[in-house]
């Protein structure tokens, strides 16, 4: 028996977009346009310009003049609408209670692609609300120190940047600006992803009528630079609690190395059963939660532990860290370990895809965006055709000395810091 149940999934190529369905019969409609326009992509001086144009895109149209107008329309049929930026990508999502409503989906769609407004005082509120969402990243340091990791991991590279961008870069986008980025996003590669009740042959003549362009604009090809790791990066506070990301660049997402990294993880850092949870918190009362997740793009990755600790507590728990990952170098994953991790993994994923968006976003967080034959059934395959020998060399080939990096936010200085990689 397949893990995922039957397969019913259609895909194709429209122009420059690729369409991916998911066929649930009678199942509601989610569905998700994915623009290879993320904050990675953005001009320097204007960093933040794709998660600004996110917040622009449902601010309104000629056919409804403003957000909340946009919101009831879909809200009538049980659905609704949402947009996120990440790095590498920009999601545009809309949702129908009914397949048979499907077609409110793509009226939303044409008036977002075809009539918008881009108000310029809309636009000038809007700049002031990302200014507050920007201020409220940087008093959080759960998400500091996740900024700071890919600043030390990517350094040098786009993907070292925050999605929101700085104060400066915020205030020097222009309307103008939006509208360009939008003018550009319509033509660029996108991926279309579909679940739900819907014909395939129905979703693919209909996706061809919201107004996207044929013309490719392909994103710019951004070289990850070769550098050595084994570096720390502090931002230091007042705070006790320290907020610790130990991690390893790694591989692009869909690579082999990204599969294998999949059961690594989750042995190491993933549920009540993992080994850090197991060393840090129940053996040693070191910390209260510790998790590990990896961080993939189209062309590179990472994959990192995060955790927070008492400032007593910092060395005790890197000591651990170390120790286990010195462990897995050493003597590797067993057999075992690898088969309970895989049953767990793809058991796991049967039960949590009973929703037409948990097929989307499984679509969009495991699949690379820039290979066309990249699905979720190919992602539970590969998985399951995972061994330990390949998993093992993976953990030789990136838990290296010279390629580990530190992000801490707290009450601490680099002298206190000691990572012991043997």
């Amino acid at each position: 028996m397949d893990i995922l149940g039957t397969k019913y999934f259609f895909s194709s190529t429209l122009g420059n977009r690729q369409i991916s369905l998911y066929y649930r019969r009678d199942f509601p409609v989610y569905s998700r346009i994915s623009f290879l326009k993320g904050s990675r992509f953005d001009p320097v001086e204007k960093a933040g310009l794709a998660h600004l144009y996110e917040h622009m895109i449902f601010s309104g149209t000629q056919s409804f003049s403003t957000k909340d107008k946009l919101v009831e329309e879909l809200q009538r049929y049980g659905g609704g609408i949402h947009a996120s930026t990440s790095k590498e990508l920009l999601n545009i999502n809309l949702a129908v209670a009914d397949p048979n409503d499907f077609s409110q989906i793509v009226k939303i769609y044409q008036t977002l692609f075809t009539e918008q407004l881009f108000a310029p005082d809309i636009f000038e509120k809007e700049k002031e609300v990302v200014k507050v969402e920007l201020m409220n990243r940087e008093q959080n340091s759960s998400l500091v120190v996740r900024d700071l990791f890919s600043s030390v991991c990517f350094s040098n590279t786009p993907l070292s940047l925050n999605t929101i961008g700085t104060a400066e870069s915020i205030n020097s986008i222009t309307v103008d600006d939006i509208i360009s980025f939008h003018t550009n996003t319509l033509s660029s590669f996108s991926n279309v992803i579909i679940s739900g009740g819907v014909d395939f042959e129905d979703v693919t003549q209909k996706i061809s009528t919201i107004g996207l362009n044929d013309g490719v604009i392909n994103p710019t090809n951004q070289s990850q630079p070769t550098q050595k790791g084994g570096k720390i990066s502090i931002k230091k506070t007042d705070e006790q609690m320290v907020q610790v990301i130990f991690g390893f660049k790694t591989n692009s997402l869909g690579s082999l190395d990204f599969y294998n990294l999949e059961i690594i993880n989750d042995i190491i850092g993933s549920g009540r059963s993992s080994l850090l949870l197991k060393k840090l918190r129940y053996e040693a009362s070191l910390v209260y939660g510790v998790s590990s997740s990896q961080l993939v793009f189209s062309d590179t990755g990472a994959w990192g532990i995060s955790t927070t600790t008492p400032k007593k507590n910092l060395s005790k728990v890197l000591d651990i860290i170390c120790e286990i990952i010195n462990e897995l170098r050493t003597n590797g994953v067993s057999a075992d370990q690898i088969e309970r991790s895989k049953n767990k993994m793809l058991k796991t994923k049967r039960y949590s895809l009973q929703s037409s968006e948990s097929w989307v976003d499984l679509h969009s967080d495991k699949t690379n965006p820039l290979n066309v034959n990249d699905n979720c059934y190919n992602y539970i395959d590969l998985i399951q055709k995972t061994n330990p020998d390949g998993i093992n060399q993976t953990i030789k080939k990136y838990f290296v000395d010279d390629n580990w990096y530190l992000a801490l936010v707290g009450d601490v200085k680099e002298d206190d810091i000691k990572v012991n990689l043997g």
